[in-house]
């Protein structure tokens, strides 16, 4: 039986709305990214879950305990979920860094794999510490459904690793507040050599009324604001 990995981003924040990149800043929900979270609850409780992991950041940390009240199900958090840590940037509005420092922005988007801000990580790095993670996960709990709470660029980032795709395209993706990603892991690459992931669901919001998607810039741009 095929086990299936639920990459979920969490609900909103304020500075998802102010277009300011967060990173691994600590920024909690907003009232409505709580409401996303017992929407994507609703949902999350017809679909068997054996396990439940989350990045220690406190917005995906409060949008699993949501989601998954009522549910005995134990939360495990774990610091490789984490998103991208941006050094410098963090904190700071997009349109404030294009102006004071577009040297660096010129090097993150001609190099946006391998570019660290000053103080922070590649997505190379960023991606190699989720994957491995994820891959632990689908040897652990073989044959069950987890849930993972995570992060805009760790969920493309896993999508990413796990079919092979070019990451220079991951900006071309939306993954919007409280979505779902659906991965499933079919065993061992020897058993399985067009490869053992498939991907199953991509930004799945179908827990989320119209009037809660407009609000979330990543759902109406293609730029690194949505982190």
């Amino acid at each position: 039986m095929p086990t299936q990995i639920l990459l979920i981003r969490h609900g909103e924040t304020t500075w998802n709305k102010e277009y300011r990149i967060q990173g691994q800043t600590d920024i909690p929900l907003s009232d409505f990214g709580e409401d996303q979270a017992r929407r994507l609850g609703a949902r999350l409780k017809n679909m068997s879950l054996h396990a439940a992991y989350s990045s220690d950041s406190s917005r995906a940390r409060r949008t699993a305990e949501i989601a998954l009240e009522g549910l005995s199900i134990p939360l495990t958090l774990s610091f490789a979920l984490r998103e991208r840590h941006f050094g410098q940037w963090q904190g700071r509005r997009w349109d404030e860094i294009e102006k004071d420092s577009p040297e660096d922005v010129r090097r993150f988007y001609e190099d946006s794999l391998g570019f660290a801000v000053p103080g922070g990580e590649t997505w190379i790095q960023m991606q190699d510490r989720v994957f491995q993670i994820l891959q632990e996960m689908a040897a652990r709990h073989s044959g069950r459904t987890v849930a993972v709470f995570t992060h805009g660029g760790p969920c493309k980032a896993a999508v990413f690793a796990a079919l092979h795709l070019p990451a220079g395209l991951w900006r071309q993706w939306v993954i919007a507040n409280a979505s779902i990603q659906r991965l499933i892991w079919e065993g061992p690459f020897k058993e399985n050599p067009k490869g053992p992931w498939k991907l199953a669901g991509l930004n799945d919001i179908a827990h989320l009324e119209e009037s809660q998607l407009t609000s979330d810039p990543s759902a109406l741009t293609l730029s690194e604001k949505e982190v």
